[in-house]
Parts: C-alpha cells; sequence; structure tokens
C-alpha cells in the first residue's frame, strides 16, 4: 500500500513539472512573436519614411576632367655673376623673403674691373669685324651656277626664300645630264637595248636600258619635254619619271622679287634663275651682330655689379636656394655665370596632372580650369592649360595648368584641378540615387504604394552625362515627372538593435529573417523559435506525460 502512494506522488509531480514547463514555453512563445511584430512594424515605419520623393527638373549639368598634382613656382630665376669675377660674400638664406634692389652677395671690385676690360677688348674687336663685314652683300640675284636643264620651279614671287627651302628643300631642280629616269621590274631587260616609252597623254619617246641592278632596270629618255613626276609606260609596265642627276637650287635670305627662268629651259652657269630684295645683311653680319648684343649686356652686367659692389635682386620675392660659397671658384670665360641664388617672383605656380587618354583630347591650351588646395582651405582659384603633353606614356598624359600664386600657397603642396570639358543645357535631370542600375539597362520607380511599403511602376530610361550627384535623363520621362526611390543605405533601430540595409529592402518582403534585406551589419529575428518545439511534444530528456 505504501508503495502505491508513493508512485502516485511521484505520477503527481511529473505531472505538474510537465504543466510547468508547458505555461513557460507557451509564454516565451507569446514573448518571441510580440517582439518579432514590433519589430517588423518599426521597420515598416522606419522604412516608408525612407522613400524619397524627385522631381524631374530642368537645368544645366557639366563634366569635368580632374587631377592631382604639386605646386611648382614658375619663373625662378638664376642668380649669378659671371664666372671671372670673385664673390667675397653671400648675404641671404634659403627662404628669405626679399625686396628689388636687396643686397644678395658682395664681389671683389678688382676682378670686375679686369673683366670689363676682358669684355671692352672683345667688343673692339666685334666693331672691327662687323665693319668688315658690312661690306659684304648677299647677291641679288640666284644664278644656275652650272649648264643643265631647269625641271621643276618650286619659289614664286613675293616667296621668302628661307620658307620655300624649309618646305622643299630647294627653289629649283635642275638636270645635268640631259636625261630623266624610270626604273621598271627587270623582265628580260638588257643594258643597251632600245625600248619605247608612252606617257600619259600617249606622247611615245625613245628609251635607252641603262643598267640592270638585281630585279630592277633603269630606263633613260631625254629631259628636254617630258614632264618630272609623270607617270610613263614601257611594255606593258607603269613607272613614275625623275631627275636622273638632278641639282638642287638653294638660298637662305631675301624675298624672290621675280622668277627669271621657266620650266624645261635650257641653262648655263651664269644663267640668272631668280631676283631677290631684302638682301642687305650676309648671315656673317648678322651672328656678329648677335655676338656684340651679348656682349654689350655682359658689360651692363659688370659696370652694375662695380656700382653696386655686389649682385643685387632685381624684383622681390623668395630666395628658393643659395649655392654654398666653399663651392665657388673663379673661371676664365667671363661669359660663363656662376649661380649664387635662385630666386621666385612668387606671381605664378603651376600644377601637372595626369590625363587618361579618354580626355586628353578634350583639352585645350588656354582652357580656364579651377584649382584648390587643401591645405589653404575651401577657396578656389582658377588656373589656365598652359601645356598639353602630345605623347603619352602607357595611355596617360600630362597636363599642365598655370595660375597666379596666392600668399598662403607654396611649393610642394597638393593641388586639385578640375577642368570642365562638356556640357548640356535644358537638360532633364534627377539625383543619381533615384535611378537604379543593372548591366543592361537603367530605370526608375514612377510609383509608391505606402500600405505595403512597395515601390512600382518601373520606368526604363536613358542616361547622358552624370556629375555624381545629378544625372541627365535623356529619354523616358518628361520634366516635372515624379519618381520614388531609397538612398543607397537604410539603418533601422529597435530598442538596441540596428539594422541597416540596402537601397531595395522594403521590410514587407518575406517579413523578419528573409526578405530583401542585405547589406552589412545585418540583424533580423530568427524564422520561429530556435530549434522550434520538437513533435515528440517534450525535448529530450524530460520525463514523460505517463507512467
Amino acid at each position: 500500500m505504501a508503495n502505491t502512494n508513493q508512485a502516485q506522488k511521484r505520477k503527481q509531480t511529473r505531472k505538474r513539472v510537465v504543466a510547468v514547463i508547458a505555461v513557460v514555453l507557451l509564454v516565451l512563445l507569446c514573448a518571441v512573436l510580440y517582439v518579432r511584430q514590433r519589430v517588423q512594424r518599426s521597420v515598416t515605419a522606419q522604412s516608408s519614411s525612407n522613400v524619397k520623393t524627385a522631381s524631374v527638373t530642368v537645368g544645366s549639368i557639366q563634366t569635368a576632367v580632374s587631377g592631382t598634382g604639386t605646386l611648382v613656382s614658375e619663373d625662378v630665376e638664376d642668380l649669378s655673376v659671371p664666372s671671372t669675377v670673385k664673390v667675397e660674400e653671400i648675404f641671404v638664406e634659403q627662404g628669405d623673403e626679399v625686396e628689388a634692389g636687396t643686397l644678395l652677395a658682395s664681389v671683389n671690385k678688382s676682378t670686375v674691373l679686369t673683366t670689363l676690360s676682358t669684355v671692352q677688348e672683345k667688343l673692339d674687336s666685334l666693331d672691327s669685324d662687323i665693319h668688315s663685314a658690312s661690306n659684304n652683300k648677299v647677291s641679288s640675284t640666284i644664278n644656275a651656277g652650272v649648264p643643265g636643264r631647269v625641271k621643276a620651279i618650286y619659289a614664286e614671287k613675293g616667296d621668302d626664300v628661307a620658307t620655300v627651302m624649309y618646305e622643299k628643300g630647294a627653289l629649283a631642280l635642275l638636270s645635268m645630264d640631259g636625261y630623266l629616269a624610270v626604273d621598271l621590274d627587270d623582265t628580260g631587260f638588257a643594258p643597251g637595248e632600245t625600248v619605247t616609252v608612252t606617257d600619259s597623254e600617249g606622247k611615245e619617246w625613245e628609251g635607252t636600258v641603262d643598267c640592270v641592278a638585281g630585279q630592277t632596270a633603269t630606263i633613260l629618255i631625254t629631259d628636254d619635254g617630258p614632264l618630272v613626276d609623270s607617270e610613263v609606260t614601257v611594255n606593258g609596265q607603269k613607272g613614275t619619271l625623275y631627275i636622273h642627276k638632278p641639282l638642287k637650287v638653294t638660298g637662305y635670305t631675301g624675298t624672290i622679287q621675280s622668277v627669271v627662268t621657266r620650266e624645261n629651259a635650257k641653262v648655263y652657269s651664269t644663267y640668272q634663275l631668280f631676283s631677290l630684295k631684302d638682301t642687305d645683311d650676309t648671315a656673317e653680319y648678322d651672328q656678329l651682330l648677335a655676338d656684340r648684343k651679348d656682349y654689350e649686356e655682359l658689360y651692363q652686367k659688370l659696370v652694375k655689379l662695380y656700382k653696386d659692389g655686389g649682385l643685387v635682386a632685381e624684383a622681390g620675392g623668395t630666395i628658393q636656394s643659395v649655392t654654398d660659397l666653399d663651392t665657388v671658384t673663379v673661371g676664365s670665360d667671363p661669359q660663363e655665370d656662376t649661380v649664387l641664388a635662385s630666386l621666385d617672383p612668387c606671381e605664378t605656380m603651376s600644377v601637372t596632372i595626369s590625363v587618361d587618354e579618354t580626355d586628353i583630347l578634350s583639352l585645350k591650351v588656354g582652357q580656364e580650369v579651377t584649382v584648390t588646395v587643401d591645405s589653404i582651405g575651401d577657396l578656389s582659384y582658377t588656373g589656365t592649360v598652359t601645356e598639353v603633353d602630345p605623347t603619352g606614356t602607357e595611355g596617360a598624359y600630362s597636363a599642365k595648368v598655370c595660375l597666379s600664386k596666392d600668399k598662403n600657397m607654396r611649393s610642394g603642396m597638393t593641388a586639385d584641378v578640375d577642368v570642365t570639358i562638356e556640357g548640356v543645357e535644358n537638360a532633364l535631370l534627377l539625383p543619381v540615387d533615384a535611378v537604379k542600375k543593372t548591366s543592361a539597362t537603367a530605370y526608375v520607380y514612377t510609383t509608391y504604394d505606402a500600405d505595403t511599403d512597395t515601390l512600382g511602376g518601373m520606368v526604363e530610361v536613358q542616361l547622358g552625362l552624370s556629375n555624381g550627384t545629378l544625372t541627365e535623363i535623356v529619354s523616358g520621362l518628361k520634366q516635372g515627372d515624379t519618381v520614388y526611390y531609397t538612398p543607397k543605405e537604410q539603418t533601422f533601430t529597435f530598442g538596441g538593435m540596428t539594422i541597416t540595409t540596402s537601397g531595395d529592402f522594403s521590410p514587407m518582403d518575406g517579413g523578419m529573417g528573409g526578405g530583401r534585406q542585405s547589406g552589412k551589419g545585418q540583424a533580423g529575428m530568427p524564422g520561429g523559435m530556435p530549434g522550434g518545439i520538437p513533435s515528440g511534444g517534450m525535448p529530450a530528456g524530460m520525463p514523460g506525460m505517463g507512467g
């Protein structure tokens, strides 16, 4: 009887335990469902508030080439003295700001006087040479120089002689041996053989095979009549006539006043071909005058050194570099310079940027650009493209931009350059975020259902220019149309929980734990109880309901 009572008590205890566990599990399940519903409602509400609208507007849009480079001072001047002058002392250091008239270095005056004497002797010598050369005039006529036949005339009345020489290589061409020639493939020609040469107008000339070299036969005809560079035919083969032994008629200065000869004229060595004007000075005379000018400038520099007692800054600026005086030696040639320092006039700076090959043709010298320097602040400066690299390396080109120097600019600072290269006026515009893209197309949403938090009315659009903030709509929409979109990232909060999603996330799609939720830092409630409730009723290891 006692054993039966104990068994009944154990059975009742198990029933009470099972009932308690069932109640606890039921409470937990209800709590999970409640929290899940609250989170879903919170996310839905916050998602709805993150749906944005944008209207298609009309405006201008521009694209630009951007690049970064380092600021460099322009027009930096080397400050020097003739190498024959002894430098006593240098008074400035790198970084010093100087004004015009500042004494930068002192010199030994006796070495200045000695150099002045040397330069004066050179000037006297040049004066003598110039006097002699002044009697030497360029001839006002150009003669044949050798007997021959005029076969080409390149210069015309009014032409500059030097220009014709540069472009054509000669003023005229003479044939010296009386023959024109044509080279043809050797198809059985024999040296000395007589052949018939027919020009493009059907006129025939008697020709002679001059020689056969390798697979080429050279045939000669008279130069009296046939035209140079005309096409001829021999035995069915075509070739081009050229002067067999040409002579180039040359010149180097003056202007063609008249052409005295004509094509195909037979001339002798003394025959005049051209008359010239503007031939007052010979090349030797001009060179002597240029040399004297150099020595005149050197003489003036020495006189100033002697009077000032040293090297004086001609303009204000900042000393960029200074030569170590211990390395300065006295030379022997007064035309060689000894650089003592370099001066930045602080007026112009430059920055060189790298430009991709797809953009380089859009840049032109003289084009205005916008320059910003982060070290200075948000100020922008206007610069000008001064050089565009014509060659490039592996698809990368460079462009140089110059701008006026701001007092806060320093060499070595990083500068950003924006060059506007393309723009559209009266363009249809939308924010970049409002347009969705795939690998094949671009589209926008034109409807939004707040009850289901669903974007719809997908319309395909064609895009034009984009500046990173706005994009041009070429087709698919019109001015005033409204589109709906979500930011590229959304962050939702519930209690201490943070949910970050992509812009396409909709909390109504699949509920928590499913649907389109994506992005970084995802968090969500699991889709049901962890592991669920086992089909057997109670978790393993729990006592059963029966005995």
